[in-house]
């Protein structure tokens, strides 16, 4: 953009305030009494004064929003502008205070967690999921933090020294090659999903058996990422917003379609445990996880919480609830280890100690 359509637009930023302004007064004061106030005639004011003011704030989004993304390249906090309509979360970049000690407390937590399993007879494998960022540098326009540009490599050594197993999903994007992610949404392909579950093929017990499952319908969707919501130009400018992209996924199908439905279907020896990437049926980690071990899964991942809490949950029920479980696939991007355990209440003896390592 030349300097000259910059300052067009600032010209025209500094008239859209003046506008507003004045706009603005006539709402100002309302002059309401006090028995307008007690019998609900205030609320019903502000009502109206609140959807006839609306449009005019919404413009005002759309206008700073489209500002920032236009002139200076950014977008709200929580999103960084990459190159060629990429974006990345900020979580990728930046690192809150004591960032260091949440790293080296998050890594002690892996640890305990693969220690109550072992004791139980169940072995953990961890998958850890590289940033966009680490696996789509060439499309960033800027540099994450020290902590962040060592944290996997760490995370890999630590679980080496630990004899904690573990799957190194980045050696195995390197070794495959592709894109991994969309341009605009945080979270994995369906295809580097596939990519990391097959990573998991030297743990299954039936490499060796016929295959129990297979890929199904291939479907093609439209999908606006989610990063996008940090560039609010909706409705007003949608026409510069990122647009939306093709995601391209499929179903997981058992193959002995004809088992009897009222037969007694063994409980799963595998769990899935983690964040979005496992939860949501759109990446299909748990379908490749399916195929890879040739062994069914069961899918304890929850969206929005971290791959902490996930896991505690699932420990306070898996002794009772999964008496056959011989094996824990727990699902960690790597952006979460900078971030502080979040804060709930112990519910069992391993979750206590990981609490009093975090306080």
């Amino acid at each position: 953009m030349n300097e000259f359509t910059k300052s067009a637009l600032f010209v025209s930023a500094i008239t859209f305030v003046g506008i507003a302004s004045l706009m603005g007064t006539a709402t100002d004061n309302l002059n309401l009494s006090r028995a307008e106030i007690l019998q609900g005639k205030a609320a019903q004011t502000l009502e109206v004064r609140f959807e006839t003011a609306l449009p005019l704030r919404e413009l005002g989004i759309n206008f700073w929003a489209m500002l920032r993304y236009v002139v200076f390249n950014a977008g709200e906090p929580g999103v960084v502008i990459g190159e060629s309509g990429w974006l990345f979360s900020s979580e990728e970049f930046f690192t809150p205070e004591f960032a260091e000690e949440n790293i080296i407390n998050n890594f002690k937590t892996i640890s305990l967690v693969n220690e109550e399993l072992s004791q139980q007879g169940v072995q953990l494998v961890v998958v850890p999921v590289p940033s966009k960022v680490r696996v789509h540098e060439e499309w960033s326009s800027s540099e994450p933090t020290p902590e962040h540009q060592s944290l996997y490599p760490e995370l890999i050594g630590y679980l080496r020294l630990h004899d904690i197993a573990h799957v190194d999903v980045l050696k195995s994007f390197t070794e495959a090659g592709g894109t991994f992610f969309l341009k605009t949404d945080t979270h994995w392909l369906p295809e580097a999903a596939a990519i990391a579950a097959e990573g998991l093929r030297s743990f299954s017990n039936n490499r060796e058996s016929e295959e129990q499952f297979s890929i199904g319908d291939i479907r093609e969707a439209s999908l606006q990422g989610d990063l996008v919501n940090f560039i609010p130009l909706s409705p007003w400018f949608a026409s510069i917003a990122p647009q939306e992209e093709t995601l391209v996924s499929w179903d997981v199908v058992a193959n002995d379609a004809s088992q009897d439905l009222f037969a007694d279907i063994p409980l799963p020896s595998i769990a899935l445990v983690g964040t979005s990437y496992s939860a949501n049926p759109r990446w299909n980690f748990d379908g490749s996880l399916k195929i890879a071990l040739n062994e069914d899964v069961i899918n304890f991942a929850t969206e929005g919480q971290g791959p902490m809490v996930p896991m505690f949950e699932f420990l306070d029920k898996y002794r009772t609830e999964l008496p056959t479980l011989r094996m824990v696939v727990w699902e960690i991007p790597e952006r979460y280890l900078v971030q502080p355990y979040p804060s709930r209440t112990a519910r069992n003896p391993i979750h206590l100690a990981v609490t009093q390592i975090h306080n």
